[in-house]
């Protein structure tokens, strides 16, 4: 299994429904994979030097798929229109045993905007 530099490691993949989702405890914030121009984008965190996929926190009123959506453009800069849910992935804190469920979402793009670093 893979550790990362943050103190969780992957445990498992669960395809579910995404009503379905309401049922977990422990939702944490959502993934975005996204797939463009036959490649994966993956962005590099500059805090735990490392590459990931664009990910992150839930704000308060937002749903788990307008935080796939930010939280991608916030840490890449692209735009996508639509995502598709596919289920959760499961990780467990280490140190304390403690899991979280983080929702995945899946889009796709033609073509990458260009990066804008700030």
């Amino acid at each position: 299994m893979q550790t990362k530099n943050h103190g969780y490691i992957f445990r498992e993949f669960i395809q579910l429904q995404e009503h379905k989702m309401a049922q977990l405890e422990q939702l944490a914030g959502s993934y975005a994979i996204i797939q463009a121009e036959g490649k994966w984008l993956i962005c590099y965190n500059r805090w735990r030097k490392q590459w990931e996929l664009p990910a992150g926190k839930r704000e308060v009123g937002e749903t788990l798929r307008q935080c796939a959506l930010r939280e991608l453009y916030e840490e890449t800069g692209q735009i996508v229109t639509e995502l598709t849910f596919l289920g959760v992935a499961k990780s467990e804190n280490i140190e304390n045993g403690k899991g979280k469920y983080n929702p995945v979402y899946y889009g796709e793009m033609e073509q990458l905007m260009p990066f804008i670093p700030y």
